[in-house]
C-alpha cells in the first residue's frame, strides 16, 4: 500500500466517525453528506487498489 493510499483511507475513517459523532448530536444533514463522502472515497480507494 502506497503512502497516498494510506492517507486517503485515513480521510475516509475520519469522515465516518465524523458521521457518527454528527449522527449522535442530532445533525443529520452533516452525517448523510460526510459518511457518504466517506463511504465514497472508501470504495474507489478500494477499486482503484484491486483493479485487476
Amino acid at each position: 500500500m502506497q503512502k497516498k493510499d494510506l492517507i486517503i483511507s485515513c480521510i475516509a475513517i475520519v469522515l465516518l466517525f465524523a458521521s457518527l459523532v454528527s449522527w449522535v448530536l442530532k445533525n443529520t444533514e452533516l452525517a448523510i453528506i460526510t459518511s457518504n463522502l466517506g463511504l465514497a472515497l472508501l470504495a474507489i480507494s478500494y477499486l482503484w487498489l484491486h483493479k485487476q
